[in-house]
């Protein structure tokens, strides 16, 4: 099991028996860097579990803004370029910033 944390940036980093990117805190474009070099790193790691999902759980997301929809947009394309699917598991807030036009 590996666990990272960058610096004070809430985005947290849980590998374990299926790999899960848990992001608690809040979302928005200055979170945005960490949140993309997480996603890229996860794809790096040396003893990085074979799976077929990455987990996106954003349910611990109190605050986001439009930075949200373009993450999980993000998280989607490297995880399709990588053919792994993707699960992302929304808060309340992440709801309704996936559903604004």
């Amino acid at each position: 099991m590996s666990d990272v944390k960058r610096g004070l940036s809430p985005v947290t980093m849980f590998l374990d028996d299926e790999a899960v990117i848990t992001v608690s805190g809040a979302l928005d474009a200055t979170t945005a860097p960490d949140f993309k070099r997480l996603v890229t790193d996860f794809f790096d790691l040396p003893d990085r579990p074979v799976v077929e999902l990455l987990t996106l759980d954003l349910s611990s997301v109190f605050a986001c803004d439009q930075a949200a929809r373009d993450l999980v947009r993000y998280a989607q394309a490297v995880c399709a370029d990588r053919e792994m699917a993707l699960r992302v598991v929304p808060s309340a807030p992440v709801s309704r910033a996936l559903t604004r036009h």
